[in-house]
């Protein structure tokens, strides 16, 4: 039986006590020049040029050669496998003074290839491990951590010993990748930044460490080359900064949160001047940007340079007073920036007092509240228009029943009447003023934003462009008028006759502002309002508008008539009414728009309308009826009205037309007549506004009694029983007051040549 010849890594392990007793370096390796086993001088050979032993077997071994290579070692090494003598060779080490003594032994299971020192050699080696030695004490007496690795690979070469007690690192560190000591979240950038750090002899920058257990620090990895142990290195100093950079983070904080928060802040001393002054000894940022002092200039100042003209005194007094008693603050004036323009600040004024107790310092902060006040100011107009307009609209309520007496009695009595004489001539005076009248009612009623709309799809665009002619002949020639209208608007739903008569008043208003001549410009455009505008205007609403604008080069207004322009019978004109832009008020305001107006004197004024966008163009345009031939009839009208004047001249319209007529002044008592009446009634013709109960519960209650009854309302005012929004419900027939005999006649004609009721 034949015995097993051992493999040659098992030769190789027998040999290793002998081997690794030697103080040479020895490598083991097979006929194929490969590396198949170290002694323990060669794994520190290794492991001083950053290798790991282990990671060189299995490889050739002229991959790791550092000594020159004579000719007849590499001739050797391309034919290691015929090699039976023993090859001694001196070879120097490049950029060193030193050489080796190279021997190549041939045995039977491979090649022992051994590295010695020349004695000489040996000496200087000594003097280099004390040398060493000085310096490892001194490398790791320094207290930051210290990494060398080597430039082109990346290797750890050495570190000291404050490395191992702030990192998160093991034993095995020397010979791994630096990058071992980079957090995870670093790696990217590392992977990015290493090829470009190369080409600079020295870098510095922050870096997150992996610290001791889960810890994350933040470093300041500053690194530099140099020569290390014969190969090209790196020194990375690391300096733990995670306190510090927390510390500068608070810091950093506290400094964004006072520079850069919205609010003024200014702090002055507690102890004023000799003029009872105090002086500011810091502003943030917010305060320069917003008033336009740098702090240089405004350092050392009273705060009262921030007063002015309208500053209220007795406020300014007030706070002097309580800073005087050492109290805090809280007031409201108004500041002035550097260029004088004015503000409203809400001012608040608190007391710094230190460790020892002692008042040093008053710190203040001016909120600026000019939008808020905008906003304030606003809402007073607004709710002060909506107390005027409500005025207005019971006014022109109750006065359109008088007119309408008036009115349809003077009617009747013209049909009485010769028309050749004097009397004649007086009613016909009477109607006249009647009709004028009537036209301020229904400007009242348009203010207060109770008069009947009759909405339908417009372009804005178009109904400028048709209306420039007109435009123009109620201008002066010195007047230029100038259109800008996109094309593109989407229409809006209004009433077209109530928008012409807004551009109208705003164009004979601009015209009549230009005296000398100018220019009135015209414009007509998409727009979106958003969130902040809304915020900045009060009762606008976020949307899709077409705006309307009109413009003149006009003598503009002061603040105090800016206020006040809407006003009913509020006017700066010789002999105007005043009711020309309450009217355009209310129209866009009933339109479901917005108006606002921007004026100085001198410059000129703008006023912007803000009409909503159709939100469907399938609104159906108003059916054109046909004119009765006949204005008359013998058909039962029962007439619900609470106001005498108006009840008795409609009555007696109806009966000169032929119509058998029954009377109720209210609706209980048109309810009493409907039932105690034993004919037809065709027609019932009832105020919507009524104590007691409205028109719209009338017509109801009577069509349980008689269902076939046709119901016309009768009203001067809108109101929500038949009317939302200004416009008629529907299936509603409305006859506005004051009409006329024949308006009346007309419309109860149309309503019951109706074949069937349908309402």
């Amino acid at each position: 039986m034949s015995e097993s010849i051992p493999s040659p890594d098992v030769l190789w392990q027998v040999a290793a006590p002998l081997l690794n007793a030697v103080g040479d370096i020895v490598v083991g390796l097979d006929r194929a020049a490969r590396v198949v086993w170290l002694n323990e001088a060669a794994n520190r050979a290794a492991a001083a040029r950053g290798l790991k032993g282990e990671s060189m077997i299995g490889e050739p071994f002229m991959r790791g050669v550092q000594f020159a290579v004579d000719p007849r070692f590499a001739a050797a090494f391309e034919n290691l496998a015929e090699l039976h003598e023993t090859l001694e060779l001196d070879l120097p080490v490049p950029g060193t003074d030193r050489e080796v003594y190279v021997r190549l032994v041939p045995l039977a299971f491979g090649v022992a290839l051994v590295v010695q020192e020349r004695h000489e050699n040996r000496i200087a080696q000594r003097a280099q491990q004390d040398y060493e030695e000085r310096y490892r004490t001194l490398f790791d007496a320094v207290p930051l951590p210290l990494v060398v690795y080597h430039r082109e690979t990346a290797l750890v070469l050495a570190v000291n010993r404050v490395v191992y007690e702030k990192l998160e690192v093991t034993p095995e560190l020397v010979g791994a990748p630096v990058a071992t000591l980079l957090d995870d979240s670093e790696l990217p950038r590392y992977e990015r930044e290493r090829t470009a750090s190369l080409e600079r002899p020295q870098t510095h920058g922050l870096w997150k460490l992996r610290g001791t257990g889960d810890n994350v620090i933040e470093a300041e990895v500053t690194s530099f080359d140099l020569e290390f142990d014969g190969q090209p290195a790196r020194m990375a100093l690391i300096r733990d900064v995670t306190e510090a950079r927390l510390a500068e983070a608070e810091r950093s904080l506290l400094r964004a949160a006072i520079g850069h928060i919205n609010d003024l802040l200014v702090i002055t001393r507690a102890q004023p001047e000799d003029d009872g002054q105090h002086q500011i000894v810091f502003v943030n940022e917010a305060f320069e940007r917003h008033t336009g002092w740098h702090r240089d200039e405004i350092i050392g100042k009273p705060a009262s340079i921030l007063e002015g003209p309208g500053t209220d005194a007795a406020v300014s007094a007030r706070i002097t007073e309580h800073l005087q008693r050492g109290e805090d603050v809280r007031a409201e004036l108004v500041h002035y920036t550097k260029d004088g323009r004015e503000y409203w600040v809400e001012l608040v004024i608190v007391p710094v007092i230190n460790d020892l107790g002692e008042h040093t310092h008053w710190v203040s902060v001016h909120r600026n509240v000019s939008e808020r006040k905008v906003l304030e100011e606003q809402l007073f107009q607004a709710q002060k228009m909506e107390a005027v307009g409500r005025l207005a609209g019971g006014v022109a309520h109750d006065f359109n029943n008088v007119l309408t007496a008036i009115s349809g009695f003077s009617e009747l009595l013209l049909e009485e009447l010769p028309p050749d004489g004097e009397p004649y001539e007086e009613v016909l005076q009477i109607r006249a003023a009647a009709a004028r009248a009537t036209a301020l009612t229904r400007q009242l009623l348009a203010f207060s934003r109770k008069q009947i709309m009759r909405p339908r799809p417009v372009n804005v665009g178009t109904l400028v462009r048709n209306m420039e002619r007109l435009i123009a002949r109620v201008t002066t020639e010195e007047v230029t008028i100038r259109l800008t209208i996109d094309d593109t608007v989407p229409p809006v739903v209004a009433d077209p006759v109530q928008l012409e008569q807004v551009l109208l008043n705003l164009a004979v208003n601009g015209s009549e502002a230009m005296p000398d001549g100018g220019v009135l410009s015209l414009e007509v455009s998409d727009v979106a309002l958003g969130e902040s505008y809304a915020a900045r205007h009060h009762g606008a609403q976020p949307g899709h508008y077409v705006c309307l604008v009109v413009t003149d080069t006009g003598v503009g207004m002061d603040k105090a008539t800016r206020e006040r322009i809407f006003e009913p019978f509020f006017t700066t004109k010789s002999g105007g009414t005043g009711l020309g832009l309450s009217t355009v008020y209310g129209i866009v305001r009933q339109s479901g728009g917005h108006i606002w107006v921007y004026s100085e004197l001198g410059v000129g004024s703008t006023f912007k309308i803000y009409l909503p966008v159709a939100t469907s163009a399938d609104t159906p345009p108003e059916a054109v009826a046909a004119l009765p031939s006949v204005l008359g009839g013998s058909e039962t009208v029962l007439v619900v009205e609470d106001e005498a004047l108006v009840r008795d001249v409609t009555r007696a319209m109806l009966e000169r037309r032929g119509y058998r007529v029954l009377l109720a002044n209210d609706g209980e008592h048109a309810i009493r007549v409907a039932e105690s009446y034993f004919g037809t009634i065709d027609l019932l013709l009832t105020d919507v506004v009524m104590p007691r109960a409205n028109g719209r519960r009338v017509a109801e209650r009577l069509r349980m009694l008689r269902p076939n009854i046709r119901v016309l309302y009768m009203s001067g005012y809108t109101e929500d029983a038949i009317v939302h929004h200004g416009v008629l419900d529907a299936g509603i027939t409305l006859l506005e007051k004051p009409f006329t005999e024949l308006d009346l006649a007309r419309t109860v004609r149309e309503l019951l040549d109706v074949p069937a009721p349908d309402q």
